[in-house]
């Protein structure tokens, strides 16, 4: 609420009788780029949300004398690591536009880091708490790698297949992202529950460590068919479609655009 009221002074108006073309989820849904990025943002809920059913029971597995603080470090290890190092990769993409690279990087990583949080039975490692802890701090850095570039990659695909460069896109991509990141926070803890109560923990791990480097492939390949094929067919930046007008109201300052 208090959000709300602060936009409401910081906002510009758009009141002078000027007709607003509202975005299109049809148009962005044609963009094949923005469909292969949505599924990251998915598979990054689902990464997460894996581990809040089921991390808890494994740890006291792996050592029963833990107590609920210590636990709770455990998932520290993983919103900790991802919370101080998203600025970071989102400098980074932003200084080098490279979020590709850096989406790859980052679910490659991932799945190193569910392998090591089994650990899983197909790298014969023990059942060792420091190994663990090792696989959750490294998935709160790869998962901020692989994710926080994520929005900015579905910006620029946008921008590249003709979308126009204003508040209009930015809603509908906020739209498509946040949609899709909820349903992956929404199946990650039922699909995470499933394969353990239906296989094991370590087994489990090891499948959505076989998920991310599934997507890793994907989401390599993709980039290799888009930049082979539709790199010279783009919209030139000077023709009609990826022309932006800038309006009056978005030249003015946002502190006092009311008054």
């Amino acid at each position: 609420m208090t959000i709300i009221v602060i936009n409401v002074f910081l906002l510009p108006n758009d009141d002078k009788g000027k007709k607003t073309e509202l975005g299109s989820f049809k148009t962005l849904w044609k963009i094949p780029a923005i469909w292969c990025t949505s599924v990251t943002a998915f598979a990054g809920a689902l990464a997460l949300g894996f581990l809040d059913p089921t991390l808890s029971n494994h740890l006291k597995d792996v050592n029963s004398s833990l107590n609920p603080t210590q636990v709770g470090a455990m998932f520290l290890l993983i919103g900790g690591m991802y919370a101080i190092s998203s600025p970071f990769w989102g400098w980074l993409a932003d200084k080098n536009n490279a979020t590709r690279p850096m989406i790859v990087s980052g679910f490659f990583c991932a799945c190193v880091s569910y392998l090591l949080i089994g650990p899983s039975p197909l790298l014969h490692l023990p059942t060792e708490l420091w190994v663990i802890c090792i696989g959750l701090g490294c998935l709160g850095l790869s998962i901020g790698c692989g994710l926080t570039p994520a929005y900015q990659d579905m910006l620029v695909s946008a921008k590249w297949y003709g979308l126009a460069d204003d508040m209009t896109t930015y809603s509908i991509i906020s739209g498509q992202f946040n949609s899709v990141f909820s349903i992956g926070t929404f199946i990650g803890p039922v699909l995470g529950g499933f394969l353990v109560d239906n296989l094991t923990f370590k087994w489990a791990a090891t499948i959505f460590g076989g998920i991310n480097m599934a997507l890793c492939v994907l989401f390599l390949t993709f980039s290799l068919w888009e930049f082979r094929f539709f790199k010279g067919r783009r919209p030139a930046p000077n023709t009609p479609s990826q022309v932006v007008t800038v309006l009056d109201d978005e030249r003015a300052p946002l502190l006092g655009a009311n008054c």
